[in-house]
């Protein structure tokens, strides 16, 4: 493998890391923040090209009120499969979050503005660090065959 091939995996291994690394910690963060009830304000599918990719999104929407103060948030969780733009994963987050629907919100204690409706990491979020671990083990196996 070239040095500069070596290079990209490294490079790339080291960047999924340590954004799996941060997701998965604003994941656990958010459940120890505070849960007030909302509720949906909208849930629709939308689908449509990317580039040259056709790909699904669930829009979900939720208002809650915190400090006196209403605020809306369209995130559901940090690494949810929803970011793959898969049809069947966008139709299992609308189903789950119908127009209406009483939700519990997780809300940053900090910055109210910022909340998910699922706290915690998903299985999906690991898969970055794991990724990103042998992509950077590979780009570097092929830096240090080349010395």
């Amino acid at each position: 493998m070239s040095s500069s091939l070596s290079f990209v995996y490294a490079a790339t291994g080291a960047f999924l890391g340590i954004y799996g690394i941060a997701s998965v910690r604003r994941a656990v963060v958010a459940r120890r923040w505070a849960v007030v009830t909302g509720a949906i304000i909208e849930s629709r599918l939308k689908g449509g090209y990317t580039g040259n990719t056709f790909r699904w999104d669930a829009v979900v929407r939720y208002r809650y009120e915190m400090g006196g103060k209403e605020y809306e948030a369209e995130r559901i969780s940090y690494g949810n499969l929803a970011i793959l733009g898969w049809q069947r994963i966008a139709e299992r987050v609308h189903a789950k979050y119908p127009l209406g629907k009483k939700v519990s919100v997780h809300v940053c204690p900090t910055d109210p503005s910022l909340a998910v409706l699922e706290a915690g990491p998903s299985t999906f979020l690991y898969s970055y660090i794991v990724i990103g671990a042998g992509l950077l083990a590979i780009g570097l196996h092929g830096m240090l065959s080349t010395l």
